[in-house]
């Protein structure tokens, strides 16, 4: 199981102080963030936040050092992968080739 640092609602707000985090278009404030959980004595595996792109959905970063926590990986064609279309429909992906 993961030990995650929960950056969504209350959590949030008491450490952080805004969801401006996960809407951020630089990076550095976040990866500061990141770095000083990753860091932090409690050894915690990665991180949850509110995912900028679908902001009612939650996102997750795992640090490297959990990676043996996740298995083996397993990949298939986008195209046969379970609700592809309802997600390229409800985020409006265009496929436009040069």
């Amino acid at each position: 199981m993961l030990n995650l640092v929960d950056l969504t609602g209350t959590a949030l707000k008491s450490l952080v102080g805004s969801s401006e985090i996960s809407t951020l278009l630089t990076y550095d404030i976040a990866q500061r963030w990141s770095l000083a959980l990753h860091k932090h004595p409690a050894g915690v595996d990665g991180l949850v936040y509110m995912s900028r792109h679908v902001n009612s959905k939650r996102a997750v970063v795992v640090f490297d050092r959990a990676a043996h926590k996740l298995g083996t990986a397993s990949y298939k064609p986008l195209a046969r992968t379970n609700g592809v279309l309802s997600a390229v429909m409800d985020l409006r992906i265009n496929f436009k080739y040069a």
